[in-house]
């Protein structure tokens, strides 16, 4: 069929090409690259699959595949406002959202005005196989709706991330964006501090912070200091827009 289909279409441009008429020149997309494993990450001679250091078939395991998506969604991104996501169920102190809960498989687009944006997880993440150099480990984007929003306890501030397979669609030319190709930390923190912007990527419950935030530890008395207001995270970004309109929660 494919054979059939490859000879006609030939047939058609040739005869386009005999009649006068200017073919046009396609060139190939080329293929999503397999990041399933990395290699040489997070050191030469070291591997890092989407499990990272995770044992095989383990709740963290599935939870970092889920940090560590790269394909992007079958179906368009779902519009959300940072309102909604903060609103989204984050269970009880005792029971936190696993890597089956259905949200987790939202692909979603949200605007919010970025107050902060820096590396993640230095300290090493098992999700990037214990990486902790700061051009390897994720870039962590604050985003609040009221751009006098700087609270270091997290009120009203959602997280969003940039890992290292994300970095490299962009720099390959795969992923949507306005502001180029190299999404590095000093280069997302260049371009977006300050402004409001269009992000879309997969919707994720981090639950290594899950007592670390305002929706399940209200007083702020379960596990040290609160420094964010819910579990909710877009991780990975997969599509970056800046230089857009506050949405309609935004503080004015």
């Amino acid at each position: 069929m494919h054979t059939f289909r490859s000879a006609r279409t030939l047939s058609i441009f040739l005869l386009l090409g005999l009649l006068g008429v200017a073919v046009p020149h396609t060139d190939a997309q080329p293929p999503w690259p397999n990041l399933d494993v990395l290699q040489n990450y997070p050191k030469p001679g070291v591997s890092c699959s989407l499990r990272g250091a995770a044992p095989q078939g383990s709740e963290k395991g599935q939870s970092n595949a889920l940090k560590n998506r790269y394909q992007l969604p079958t179906t368009s991104f779902e519009s959300l406002l940072l309102s909604d996501i903060i609103g989204l169920p984050s269970g009880t102190p005792a029971v936190r959202p696993t890597s089956a809960d259905p949200n987790n498989q939202r692909a979603v687009t949200v605007v919010g005005y970025v107050r902060e944006v820096k590396p993640g997880g230095t300290m090493g993440e098992s999700c990037n196989c214990q990486a902790k150099g700061k051009t390897q480990v994720d870039t962590h984007l604050e985003l609040v709706l009221d751009p006098n929003n700087h609270d270091p306890s997290g009120k009203g501030m959602v997280v969003v991330e940039v890992q290292e397979r994300i970095r490299r669609l962009a720099h390959q030319g795969f992923l949507t964006s306005n502001i180029g190709k190299d999404w590095s930390t000093p280069m997302l923190r260049a371009k977006l501090l300050g402004r409001w912007v269009k992000f879309s990527g997969w919707l994720f419950y981090d639950a290594d912070h899950h007592l670390e935030s305002w929706q399940v530890d209200k007083e702020n008395t379960l596990d040290g200091s609160n420094w964010r207001e819910t579990g909710w995270e877009v991780h990975p970004v997969m599509a970056i827009e800046s230089g857009v309109a506050p949405p309609s929660d935004a503080v004015r």
